[in-house]
């Protein structure tokens, strides 16, 4: 779209431009860019930084309004991508989660790129519980729904489409959230599943957490139990979990620590 995009470059034209000179050391060599010499490149940084932010602000309101506007299109490039097995169309199909859910945010990111990848998701599962049950795509079964997986997982990795996810009602995220789990004797899906649980009970992924900067790598963040999936959704996973941990050999001491302490908050917070 080229109004779009012409719109978008335009919003980030007054951002001022640093001088064609890098800073150097005494031979000559690029010096290592720090606070310190960004305040020198540019000498108004507190400036820089607002035209910056207000550019970028501008730019994604232009590309939220024309993804909006092209719902249906979209919809459709993404139902037509979901279940392809090339691992190339995968991983650029999760990075493209993540970018549309970080443009769109909220509601828009939950009903036109979550939602229907979650229900996907959810009626893939209920074919490999139930072989009688048609799957709702063709191909086979596991290996699609390893891949769906490893899509939500992508997305749980990443702050903003993290918590658009947690948003989502707990009876849809956890029937997706289950059946990976629960046929996690395949190490592809074992390993998707894991991942996604993961990064759902990870404290540091919650937009509330405090940057890593601030505190000490050792320290647990402080997160409010909204930012962490409930008890309805965490009880019957972790119950799965368990079940399949004879079949899981990977699972470290962080991911071990994210899961159990998540499913604290979240037990602590139902029985308060």
């Amino acid at each position: 779209n080229v109004a779009t995009t012409t719109a978008a470059n335009a919003a980030t034209a007054a951002v001022p431009s640093p001088p064609a000179a890098s800073p150097q050391q005494a031979d000559g060599s690029p010096a290592r860019v720090t606070e310190l010499t960004l305040d020198v490149m540019w000498p108004e940084p507190e400036a820089t930084r607002a035209a910056l932010f207000a550019a970028m602000s501008a730019r994604r309101k232009t590309w939220r309004a024309a993804l909006i506007a092209n719902v249906p299109q979209l919809q459709r490039l993404l139902n037509m991508l979901w279940t392809s097995c090339c691992q190339l169309v995968v991983q650029g199909l999760s990075g493209l989660v993540v970018r549309l859910c970080d443009v769109l945010l909220g509601q828009p990111a939950i009903e036109h790129v979550l939602r229907p990848l979650l229900e996907l998701q959810r009626d893939l599962g209920r074919s490999c519980s139930n072989p009688a049950v048609e799957p709702p795509v063709p191909g086979e079964v596991k290996p699609t729904l390893a891949r769906t997986t490893l899509i939500l997982a992508a997305a749980a990795a990443h702050p903003a489409s993290r918590a658009a996810l947690l948003t989502v009602e707990s009876q849809l995220l956890s029937d997706a959230l289950l059946p990976p789990l629960r046929f996690a004797e395949w190490p592809p899906l074992g390993s998707a599943a894991v991942s996604l649980l993961r990064f759902l009970c990870e404290p540091s992924l919650s937009l509330a957490a405090p940057p890593t900067t601030q505190r000490q790598k050792s320290d647990t963040p402080q997160v409010e139990p909204s930012e962490l999936p409930s008890f309805e959704v965490l009880s019957p996973a972790v119950r799965a979990l368990v079940a399949a941990a004879n079949n899981l050999t990977k699972i470290t001491t962080a991911t071990a620590t994210a899961i159990a302490t998540a499913t604290a908050t979240a037990t602590a917070t139902a029985t308060a």
